[in-house]
């Protein structure tokens, strides 16, 4: 009773080819998934949710008695007369409500855009740094797949016509084999 090692089927890499991750085809799982644009964006929407805490923050600072309240409920007022002339009682004090917050919102929000433009050479050198980085770790691990995989394959045609005592060194071989797995880069989270 020993330990079965059995072949990993639809293997289409070797050692022998010279073909890069690019050109396999068909097994999608080789290609590098990091890209300068998803750092970028991961960096842009970073820094504007940062803008806009920032924006609030200023906002919060500036909202020195009465003025700011005073401003942005007059600029809504504004707004109503402007766009919905004749309404009045509950619809106009919601009204003056949401365009009050919207005028609030605009101040933040320009703040934020204002502060992301401000800090965008910042994000792309730090895009490109990360997904070269990223880039480099994912490339290891990848290669590493690979030489797995083909080690995984070269056991499981020796186990098919080994011999009882070759299965068994072949099972060490194997356990020797899972006990070093290829370990996810570290920016990976699962």
């Amino acid at each position: 009773m020993g330990l079965s090692v059995s072949p990993i089927h639809n293997s289409n890499i070797s050692f022998l080819q010279k073909n890069s991750v690019k050109n396999t085809k068909g097994n999608s799982q080789d290609k590098n998934p990091v890209s300068k644009n998803g750092e970028r964006m991961k960096l842009l929407s970073a820094t504007f949710a940062a803008g806009l805490g920032i924006g609030a923050r200023l906002l919060w600072e500036i909202w020195d008695g009465d003025f700011l309240f005073e401003t942005a409920g007059d600029l809504g007022e504004r707004l109503i007369d402007k766009n919905k002339k004749g309404v009045r009682g509950n619809k106009r004090l919601m009204l003056w409500l949401g365009a009050t917050a919207g005028v609030l919102a605009a101040g933040v929000s320009a703040f934020a855009i204002i502060y992301t433009l401000f800090k965008t050479p910042k994000i792309e050198y730090d895009a490109k740094l990360n997904a070269f980085q990223k880039g480099k770790d994912m490339d290891v691990y990848i290669k590493g797949n690979q030489a797995e995989k083909e080690l995984y394959t070269q056991l499981g045609e020796k186990a098919k016509t080994a011999s009882d005592e070759e299965k068994k060194e072949l099972a060490k071989q194997y356990l020797q084999l899972k006990a070093g797995k290829n370990k996810l880069p570290d920016f990976i989270k699962i």
